[in-house]
Formats: structure tokens, sequence, C-alpha cells
């Protein structure tokens, strides 16, 4: 039960002397008291905002950390990307160099094999008096050929038979078996010259020689013919 004395405000009359409180009075305590409990309530939520306000600045600086830290590895990407693209590139026109000088190495060496082959065998028909050495050249290129010498390349002559011998040593054997291809250089001049083969002539090199011809290999022509039995002779004149 309250005391008599005590006030709405739970404070006593010290001088006993009990005064009733207005309706007007009531209402102005309980609004002071509601301003108070409004006032602490809205520090506490301010407080709790600032906290709450402070734990999403943390996230956003997470998550724009991690942003960055995104953007900075898909940047260091391209950049090896683009690395990786150079060195291939740079590589692959070396590749295209090194292939363009192998083509151009390998045509050269041709080159210098063919001019090879067009020296010795012009240097050789010359010097077994061909009319044409061109024309050697022509005919017997294909019968020559380079071979590995001690690991030197050698320059051969492939006879038929598939033996190799010199080049000088097989235009000689050519144009001996083929000596209207030669210039005659006895002191009639003109015609071909006969050279004699290992062996003397043979009806057919006698019957291809002109009048001229026969009287220069006059000598051999009779020695020729007198190794012949008779019966060949017939076919064989000499003048």
């Amino acid at each position: 039960m309250t005391d008599e004395n005590t006030k709405p405000d739970g404070t006593t009359d010290d001088a006993g002397d009990a005064k009733p409180y207005t309706q007007a009075q009531l209402d102005k305590i309980i609004e002071g008291r509601l301003i108070r409990e409004r006032k602490e309530t809205s520090a506490k939520y301010a407080d709790l905002k600032a906290r709450l306000d402070g734990m999403s600045s943390v996230e956003e600086e997470l998550a724009e950390l991690k942003l960055y830290r995104d953007e900075k590895e898909g940047e260091k990407l391209s950049a090896e990307d683009r690395l990786r693209t150079k060195h291939q590139r740079d590589l692959k026109l070396m590749e295209d160099e090194a292939n363009k000088w192998k083509t151009t190495a390998t045509q050269k060496e041709t080159i210098y094999k063919e001019f090879r082959k067009d020296v010795a065998l012009t240097k050789a028909a010359s010097k077994q008096n061909a009319i044409d050495a061109e024309q050697i050249v022509t005919l017997l290129k294909n019968n020559t050929q380079f071979v590995d010498d001690d690991g030197s390349l050698k320059l051969v002559f492939v006879r038929d038979d598939g033996s190799e011998v010199a080049v000088d040593k097989g235009v000689e054997e050519y144009l001996g078996s083929n000596p209207h291809l030669v210039r005659n250089t006895g002191p009639n001049g003109g015609g071909a010259h006969f050279p004699i083969r290992k062996g003397g002539l043979t009806p057919e090199v006698v019957s291809k020689m002109t009048r001229a011809q026969r009287k220069e290999n006059k000598a051999e022509i009779e020695t020729m013919m007198q190794s012949m039995p008779r019966d060949t002779k017939s076919g064989v004149r000499q003048s």
C-alpha cells in the first residue's frame, strides 16, 4: 500500500502535507520519462547502426579489394597471353626464316652442283675436240653425279653398266663410240676426227668416214682390213 506522503515520482513530502497531482502534471511526468527512454533507445540504435554501417563498409572494402585483385590477376594473365603470343609469332618468323634459308641454301647447292657438272663436261669435251661442247653437256649431264669421297663431294661419270669413272674418261669413251661428234684436227681439216680406239678401227667407224678422213687414217684402215676375215672386207672401201 502506498504511503499517503509518497509522490507519484517516488519522492516523499518531508512536510507531510500530501498534495494531489493534477492530470497535466502526471502527463508531463510521463512524457519526460518517455523522452528520456526515447533518447536512450535512439542512442543505442545509433551506436548499433554505426557498428552495422562499419561492418558494411568493411564488407564493401573487402569486396572492392577482391575485385581489384581479380582485375590485376586478369591483367597479369592478359599480359602473359600477349607475351606468349608475341613469342610464338617471333618463333614462327624465325622458323620461316630458317626454312627460307634452308630452301635458298639447297637451291644454291643445286645450282653449284649443276655448274660444276657443266664445267667438267665442257672441259672434257673440249679436251677431246668435240664439235659442240654444249651438246656433249646436254647429252651426258645425266651420266654425272656426285659421290661422297671421305667427307667431300666428288664428281664422277656413271657408265651405262653402272660403273664409275672420271668425267674425262667417260667423255673420252663416249666420243670414241660416237666419232661423228669429234672435230677433225688433221691436216686436211673438215668433217669429224675419228680417234683410234683401243683394239683399232671398226668397219662401222670407217663407213662413216669421208674420203679425206680415210686418207688420213689409211694406215690404220689397212691394219684393220688385214685383221678382218676375207668375206667382210668387201663392205669397206679405202677411198
